[in-house]
C-alpha cells in the first residue's frame, strides 16, 4: 500500500460527498470521501499499487491527480511488473501490465507521471 503524508488544504461538500484537497510538496492531491468524522490538518493517503497509472507524457485526463516521479527500480514477473518510483521523498510503488511497460518503453531514471483517481484514495489519520 502506498502512503503520502499530506496537509489538507481545504473541504469542499455537497450533500454527502465531500471533496478533500490536500497539499504535499507544492502539488495538490484531491480526494472525494463520503463522510469526514476527523478533524485534521495533515493526514496520511493510501492507495494500491494497482490503481495508479503511469505516462511519459502529462496527459488531459479526467483523472485529477498527477504526480511527477522518477522510475527507482521495475521488477518484471511473469505478467506484472512491479514499478517503484521517487515521488519528491516518498516512494511509490505501481503494478502494471509488462506489456504496458514494454509499450511506454520505460526504464529506471525515466521522469514519469503517476495518475490517481480521486475516489481511489483513502484517508487516515495518525
Amino acid at each position: 500500500m502506498n502512503k503520502i503524508k499530506a496537509e489538507l488544504v481545504e473541504i469542499k461538500n455537497k450533500d454527502d460527498v465531500n471533496l478533500l484537497i490536500f497539499k504535499c510538496k507544492g502539488n495538490f492531491i484531491k480526494v472525494i470521501t463520503l463522510e469526514i468524522n476527523f478533524d485534521i490538518d495533515e493526514a496520511n493517503l493510501f492507495f494500491k499499487p494497482t490503481m495508479v497509472s503511469i505516462s511519459k507524457e502529462k496527459c488531459k485526463t479526467s483523472i485529477e491527480n498527477n504526480l511527477k516521479a522518477k522510475i527507482l527500480s521495475i521488477e518484471k514477473g511473469e505478467i506484472f511488473s512491479n514499478i517503484y518510483c521517487k515521488y519528491n521523498d516518498e516512494e511509490i510503488e505501481v503494478i502494471i501490465l509488462n506489456e504496458s511497460v514494454n509499450k511506454l518503453n520505460l526504464n529506471i531514471n525515466d521522469e514519469v507521471y503517476l495518475m490517481i483517481k480521486a475516489s481511489d484514495i483513502g484517508v487516515s489519520v495518525d
